[in-house]
């Protein structure tokens, strides 16, 4: 990508559609603003902040970040709201990643956005960060609509840094997803009159995903299939994540009931019934489950709705995580604590083309005390020398960015350990899920040994 025409049409496309997208934050009341940013649930402004008889504005930094506990996202939205002529709102969301990475690729366009952390997060770090980030992305503003001004200025940095940078960084993924959507009462009549809605979703979702509706009290079952029609979106003032999408309905189905679920040999294990739907907006489906409610769904309707089952393997844990994220928290990072590693999780990796930064994530750096052993790279499944391929690929390269002589492979299917040799991957061995408990050890000391070749 060429770096400058990427940011100009950055910029255009702000200018042209910001304002039809983000509302004018300031005609509603700054507690409703609130309100929806913490998903709907009631949340007062501190005592002590009153729009009517604002204290002096580092006295209200100081209310703010003590009553918020650092929570940038309702620190910052306060701050924009009353003295929006110098701070920005910024959501932290899943976005993070892909926001610091596409301003890093634009960093040697634009001095302001080298910055020394990739993310603001949520930590004693996270204001003085995005202090940083507001003064840069204000004098950003100020050069790419120089025309613009007041409150109008903040809609195109949202549309900058979500629609725009947050969009074009997304990583796509190869895998068919599958998903859950629970909803209350007060929207069973929308789900049964349209054949098109839009919902709360997540930024992973992708266009032909299919989701399952699951109806809350007093129906409690899946009652409907849908398909997502068209890429999410995200409203950094809206509650939920800030993610809609939208969905086409494919399908009523026959209700799946919590209490089948429950009861199932296979569902009654899945997360969702197991926590009886609680706490779930939109969550994925591990293919496992996904290859099981087409069992009860029936053969008439799934082939009526081309519904086709997801190949797995034979092993114990094929099918079995709905994400990477899932895979890594059950399965990897016990497993490193397990042998005493310390590790770190999405390391930021740089890379220059030309004169250009751009950004990736190593899914696992693993260390000992004596510094670096390895680099993980997992994929939610491996079932064919094409797909490895890939995983290996990816590895190698980041090895070879960090000096790292070896690298692991690791999926629900199982474990694949390589070193390098120069430019070459040799692969060392391969362990299977279904044998990994008795080869576990071995694997541990095969890690360490690698270090000293």
């Amino acid at each position: 990508m060429n770096g400058e025409y990427v940011l100009n049409w950055l910029i255009e496309d702000a200018d042209r559609n910001a304002n039809e997208i983000y509302p004018d934050i300031w005609q509603y009341k700054l507690e409703d603003c609130l309100y929806e940013l913490n998903s709907r649930r009631d949340i007062d402004l501190p005592q002590d902040i009153s729009l009517n008889d604002l204290p002096k504005e580092e006295k209200a930094i100081s209310i703010l970040r003590e009553s918020f506990k650092n929570n940038i996202s309702k620190i910052s939205l306060v701050l924009n709201y009353i003295y929006p002529e110098k701070y920005i709102f910024y959501r932290v969301s899943m976005l993070e990643n892909e926001i610091f990475s596409g301003l890093k690729f634009l960093s040697e366009i634009y001095d302001k956005f080298q910055f020394g952390f990739y993310k603001i997060g949520q930590n004693k770090d996270s204001f003085d960060n995005y202090l940083i980030l507001n003064e840069a992305m204000r004098s950003f503003a100020s050069d790419a609509w120089p025309d613009v001004k007041d409150k109008l200025i903040h809609k195109k940095i949202n549309y900058f840094l979500y629609q725009g940078l947050g969009s074009l960084f997304l990583e796509r993924n190869g895998y068919n997803r599958y998903w859950i959507m629970a909803t209350g009462e007060t929207h069973f009549d929308s789900l049964d009159k349209e054949n098109e809605v839009i919902w709360s979703g997540r930024k992973e979702m992708q266009v032909n995903d299919l989701v399952f509706m699951y109806r809350q009290a007093p129906r409690k079952a899946i009652a409907d299939i849908f398909s997502v029609s068209e890429p999410p979106y995200f409203d950094p003032y809206g509650g939920w994540g800030g993610f809609w999408v939208p969905l086409k309905k494919i399908t009523p189905i026959k209700d799946i009931t919590m209490v089948d679920m429950k009861h199932d040999t296979v569902l009654g294990n899945w997360g969702f019934a197991k926590c009886s739907s609680q706490g779930v907006v939109t969550a994925p489906v591990p293919y496992s489950i996904y290859n099981r409610l087409l069992e009860i769904i029936g053969k008439d309707v799934c082939e009526k709705n081309d519904l086709i089952p997801e190949p797995v393997a034979k092993t114990v844990s094929s099918g079995q995580y709905a994400t990477e994220e899932e895979f890594e928290d059950v399965v990897l990072e016990p497993l490193f604590r397990h042998w005493g590693f310390k590790f770190q999780r999405q390391y930021p990796c740089y890379f220059i083309i030309g004169r250009q930064y751009h950004t990736c994530f190593v899914d696992f750096i693993i260390r000992d005390e004596r510094g670096t052993l390895t680099l993980f790279e997992d994929k939610l499944e491996i079932l064919n020398d094409a797909r490895l391929q890939e995983a290996v690929l990816q590895a190698k390269s980041y090895s070879l960015l960090l000096g790292i002589n070896n690298f692991v492979i690791a999926s629900p299917e199982g474990f694949w350990i390589y070193k390098l040799d120069k430019n070459n991957e040799i692969l060392l061995e391969k362990i299977s899920s279904n044998e990994f408990k008795e080869k576990e050890e071995g694997m541990r000391d095969l890690i360490l040994k690698l270090r000293n070749n």
